[in-house]
């Protein structure tokens, strides 16, 4: 069922799937659209804004933005799933065209083979995504290794990671990051051409970049308690290094010199104006166990609704009035576990954006390639039928057997 958290988790052969088609995904990327502070979600939400005379201070109020947006989750999901298609389509350069056909051109992350994207709910409701991409022509783990131990193929990634990603603001430390000022509501604003004003451009990257991508750690966001310590679950503070730097194994960094800066892309950062994270995957030493982790939170469950114990409370008391002269207590109990999941999978928590991303048919993912499930009970018993000394137990069948496996 579409939403649950049994779909979400369906993802998970898909991903797995694609690795065995276009061998290991190359870029795990975070996108979070600025509802509040975008001036298109606030056209979407009906605001007087001229796109083409944009004025900071013609209003509406930042308290008035935020109000337009959560006043109505239909404009707030408009914005997302319009930006996110935008961002595919424009400036990674693959376009879905039904179910099977899909137009490539290089974009700003080279020539993507494939995507699955999932989208998820933030605490206050607003949606942000999680994808996965495939580079085109990108080389299995095992040459992946082999490649790794030469220089040549190692400066390949370094000037690919030097125009990707990005962690440093102009070659400043923490102290003089912190003591840059931040534009007020930098986010709300006009993305500046950077191929008719690159100057401009470029120094409105900075503003972004530290109004938006310098992290702050906090009991109320990433701190949490592990062994009596207080631990940043961002694996704040970051490696800096005075260069992008590729090791041998797999290990990578970009350039960071202020230990709070997460990673960026220059393209991605002028476009969406807000927070997002970027990592490529160099089958290092960790990368396999990074893999299942990606793997595991791009299809993770929602998060724990509050609702949950009234839910089992209200099917407690229906249960007790349902079953009060009942004496087969294996009966009761089984019709009770049967009760309360059946709450849980039938009443469950969506923010409102969500809502109308289902209502409205945009769903909660974003695929470039058409999957159909193969299901394998009915697989195996079809070939059986057809052959049916698969499944016999005589030597001449084994031998068979073996050799239509050869």
């Amino acid at each position: 069922m579409r939403g649950t958290d049994e779909s979400r988790s369906s993802l998970r052969s898909k991903i797995w799937s694609t690795n065995l088609i276009f061998n290991p995904f190359s870029l795990w990327i975070t996108i979070n659209p600025a509802d509040i502070q975008d001036p298109i979600a606030q056209v979407l939400c009906g605001a007087e804004i001229d796109l083409d005379k944009f004025s900071r201070t013609a209003g509406p109020t930042s308290g008035q933005r935020a109000a337009n947006i959560t006043g109505d989750p239909f404009a707030s999901a408009q914005f997302f799933h319009f930006m996110v298609n935008v961002i595919i389509e424009i400036l990674f350069g693959i376009k879905k065209i039904g179910n099977n056909r899909i137009e490539r051109e290089e974009g700003i992350l080279g020539t993507i083979q494939s995507y699955i994207g999932t989208v998820e709910t933030q605490g206050r409701g607003s949606l942000h995504l999680h994808m996965l991409i495939w580079l085109k022509d990108a080389p299995p783990a095992t040459v992946m290794r082999e490649a790794l131990r030469s220089d040549r193929f190692r400066d390949k990634i370094r000037r690919y990671i030097r125009t990707t990603i990005h962690a440093d603001i102009q070659g400043k430390d923490d102290e003089e990051t912190k003591q840059l000022p931040k534009a007020p509501e930098v986010s709300y604003s006009r993305t500046i051409n950077p191929i008719t004003n690159p100057v401009e451009s470029k120094d409105q990257g900075h503003q972004l970049a530290r109004a938006v991508q310098y992290h702050k750690c906090s009991v109320l966001t990433c701190l949490r308690k592990i062994k009596d310590r207080y631990q940043c679950k961002r694996r704040a503070p970051f490696q800096c290094a005075i260069d992008v730097w590729v090791k041998d194994n797999g290990e990578w960094g970009p350039k960071r010199l202020c230990a709070y800066l997460n990673n960026w892309n220059p393209a991605l950062l002028i476009c969406l104006r807000s927070n997002h994270d970027i990592k490529i995957m160099l089958n290092g030493s960790g990368t396999h166990v990074l893999t299942f982790y990606i793997t595991n939170y791009a299809t993770k469950k929602q998060k724990e609704s509050s609702n949950v114990s009234a839910l089992l409370a209200k099917t407690l008391a229906f249960h007790k009035q349902q079953e009060k002269h009942e004496t087969d207590i294996q009966r009761i109990n089984k019709l009770l576990l049967q009760r309360c999941s059946n709450s849980l999978a039938r009443d469950r928590e969506f923010s409102a954006p969500e809502v109308m991303g289902y209502v409205m048919g945009w769903g909660d993912r974003f695929e470039s390639h058409h999957f159909v499930t193969i299901y394998w009970d009915s697989a195996t018993k079809a070939l059986q039928d057809e052959f049916p000394f698969l499944s016999s137990n005589n030597q001449r069948g084994v031998e068979i057997s073996t050799q239509v496996r050869l």
